[in-house]
């Protein structure tokens, strides 16, 4: 039994219009499937983890944004039973780990795609980050991007792919560096950042390199820390997140990890891949290693060379 999670606010309806391609799919080779329609926030993780207690079941196909895909993901986590994704959302950012959606624009092509991926694919354990009792797939930040994240997502049904750009330029001139404690497998520093990004996979925000050379493979956290900016700097900073570019400034620094505690003050804002909320300090964020089997076509980021950092700290 395959069953196919899919949530219909995502991409502005794109998940409902994939429904005909799967079914005739299915049809066609004569397999089994359920298609289940999710109906509030948490009810991927819901849904996944009943199809995870089917003896019968053979994957979890999450259709949808990176919302639905980490929920669906949450659900799966340390179960026998893989997942595969359909990402019809807007930013679509874990999936990029695996191929380069551009070549795959329309729903039908980007449908027809991962269910060849799903027919022939081999099964691939990925890493997860436990975020305080929960879960963040590809990347949870916060600080300046998570400012960026939430005003993006109030833009998104009006300006789709192009809302987290002008969120960007809005919010750079809002936003207020932070004052917190960093603690990296034991070892403390303060200061004052513009933003902190844990990273599992390499991007955000619809294309955002924030991490370039993260793997969702490699059992390490990627710690991203930017040191407060001037408002003018960071005009330039994120067109080179963009390019993958930001590396080389003297504010940004990377450090590969199994854990990372982040101590601040009052309430914060936070984005776990792409859900946005108010976290009260501490925040830990902890690599748990092939946490998730992925059905994979090994054609993808996870077989290339990993690049190196010019810095770090």
């Amino acid at each position: 039994m395959y069953y196919f999670i899919w949530n219909p606010a995502a991409g502005k309806g794109s998940a409902e219009r994939a429904l005909p391609f799967i079914e005739s799919a299915m049809n066609e080779r004569g397999l089994r499937y359920s298609l289940i329609k999710t109906e509030y926030p948490g009810h991927a993780e819901e849904l996944a983890k009943a199809a995870a207690a089917d003896t019968e079941a053979r994957a979890v196909v999450a259709i949808g944004g990176d919302g639905t895909i980490l929920e669906t993901a949450s659900g799966l986590a340390g179960a026998n039973v893989p997942m595969a994704c359909i990402p019809l959302g807007n930013g679509n950012d874990f999936m990029s780990n695996f191929f380069d959606m551009r070549k795959f624009r329309s729903v039908e092509e980007r449908t027809k795609r991962c269910l060849e991926t799903l027919f022939s694919g081999k099964r691939q354990a990925v890493d997860m980050i436990a975020v305080n009792g929960g879960y963040a797939l590809n990347i949870g930040n916060m600080g300046l991007d998570a400012d960026v994240a939430d005003l993006a997502s109030k833009l998104k049904l009006v300006f789709g792919s192009f809302s987290y750009i002008i969120a960007m330029v809005a919010s750079i001139f809002t936003y207020k560096p932070f004052d917190a404690d960093v603690t990296v497998d034991g070892k403390r520093t303060q200061g004052r950042f513009t933003l902190i990004a844990a990273c599992n996979g390499g991007q955000y925000g619809g294309g955002f390199l924030i991490a370039p050379g993260a793997r969702v493979d490699d059992g390490k956290l990627t710690l991203c820390l930017v040191d407060r900016m001037p408002r003018l700097k960071i005009l330039v900073f994120f067109p080179f997140v963009l390019l993958g570019r930001h590396t080389f400034l003297k504010e940004v620094h990377f450090i590969e990890c199994g854990h990372a505690d982040v101590e601040y003050k009052g309430a914060a804002k936070m984005c776990l891949d792409g859900n946005i909320g108010q976290r009260e300090g501490p925040v830990s964020f902890e690599l748990l290693p092939a946490a998730l089997e992925m059905i994979v076509d090994g054609g993808g980021e996870l077989n290339k060379v990993k690049r190196k950092y010019p810095g770090g700290i």
